[in-house]
């Protein structure tokens, strides 16, 4: 299966699936107040598998993080997971969607 798209810094395709995070309220507006560019949450949350800030989306309220599969998107997860990693204190929610925008699957919700 051929993604489409824009190809990303090393030639290939990443707007197939994405990794959707939103932040708990006042987090980003805190962060932009003291000068933080907000997105940088996002890419040293998830260092391990993106680090381009200028390819991520934002879209409805959440950060769209994109990546050429869905087994790419439960990788990213799972590096965030296992790290135990900081930024992960400051979501709220994090899933999986498609490129049409359908959530498939919401693997983290702040209880």
């Amino acid at each position: 299966m051929e993604a489409e798209g824009e190809l990303d810094r090393e030639g290939s395709t990443k707007d197939s699936w994405y990794v959707v995070v939103s932040f708990q309220s006042g987090i980003e507006e805190r962060a932009e107040h003291s000068g933080f560019d907000p997105r940088g949450f996002v890419t040293n949350a998830f260092y391990m598998t993106h680090h381009w800030k200028d390819d991520l989306e934002r879209r409805e309220g959440a950060w769209w993080i994109p990546y050429d599969t869905e087994e790419e998107c439960r990788v990213a997860w799972q590096y965030v997971r296992g790290d135990r990693n900081f930024y992960m204190n400051r979501f709220l929610r994090v899933a999986i969607a498609k490129r049409d925008r359908k959530v498939t699957e919401t693997l983290y919700i702040l209880e």
